[in-house]
């Protein structure tokens, strides 16, 4: 579901910087029901100013380079080549141990969402 739809939504919102479209709907697929989705292209040289003005409930960013933080934001870095996930704590990206499944990565996100753990 895209942020810009014309339906109310009380669900967080996860945005989702992506190279691989594949990845993009298998997340997607995950968090139905729990969250809305909006995807970002990784090469959007304006990605950190939406990022900013979309003001999302977490990020979940995959690709080799991490992408800009958000203050307070929650945020997943997964790694598909090296198949490593990381998560931002104190500005610092910590290696979690996670499988790279969609509900995997969906769980480990809500954990940090909402306990500040993974």
């Amino acid at each position: 579901m895209s942020v810009f739809s014309t339906k109310t939504s009380t669900l967080p919102l996860v945005a989702e910087v992506y190279r691989v479209p594949l990845f993009v709907e298998a997340l997607a697929a995950a968090f139905d029901g729990i969250a809305d989705v909006q995807p970002l292209r990784a090469d959007d040289a304006g990605l950190p100013g939406l990022l900013a003005a979309l003001h999302p409930d977490a990020v979940v960013v995959e690709h080799a380079v991490a992408s800009p933080t958000i203050d307070g934001v929650p945020m997943l870095h997964v790694d598909l080549a090296t198949g490593r996930v990381h998560v931002l704590r104190d500005a610092t990206w910590l290696e979690i141990q996670v499988e790279l499944s969609p509900e995997a990565i969906r769980n480990a996100l809500v954990a940090v969402m909402t306990e500040g753990g993974a």
